[in-house]
């Protein structure tokens, strides 16, 4: 026996409904990866970040030391070792001008890391705007079908009483 017509298209409007709202939670969760994703990356570039900034707080620290040798107890043999004390210094002059450039380039990079997981966000919040749309759809279309079936039911246990009033 044949369903009515209209009784098929509901359950295929429920079938598709449900098809869809799966489709948007995989998304949603694709996005949700992405987040994750970029969480990872951004704490990875701070990490770097103050991993680079540390370095330089130890060459400053050094060149710190290195000065307050040569005016303190490294003053008398400073004639001596003045070429050693002179290209300590130099290295560690260059060393911190290639740490502070690096730390430029990081933070750049933090700066993209966080772009990249706002946009992320804002992606995942849209993935999860549509997948509840599609799970109101599909909750919808299912309680349209039972809502039908139920009509259905009621119009068949109503037709005998009608055609014996008949």
């Amino acid at each position: 026996m044949s369903a009515p017509r209209g009784f098929m298209a509901t359950a295929r409007s429920v079938s598709e409904a449900h098809q869809l709202a799966r489709l948007r939670s995989l998304r949603e969760a694709a996005a949700l990866t992405a987040v994750e994703h970029c969480r990872a990356a951004l704490a990875e570039r701070q990490r770097v970040v103050h991993q680079r900034e540390q370095q330089i707080k130890a060459v400053r620290d050094e060149r710190l030391t290195l000065f307050a040798w040569q005016v303190g107890p490294g003053a008398p043999a400073l004639p001596r070792l003045a070429l050693i004390a002179s290209a300590r210094q130099a290295g560690l002059d260059d060393e911190l001008e290639r740490a502070e450039f690096s730390l430029i380039d990081e933070r750049q990079h933090l700066q993209k890391a966080e772009h990249a997981l706002a946009a992320a966000r804002a992606e995942w919040a849209r993935a999860q705007a549509r997948s509840e749309a599609a799970q109101t759809l599909a909750d919808d279309a299912r309680r349209a079908l039972g809502r039908g079936r139920e009509q259905r039911a009621e119009r068949e246990l109503d037709a005998p009483a009608l055609l014996e009033i008949l």
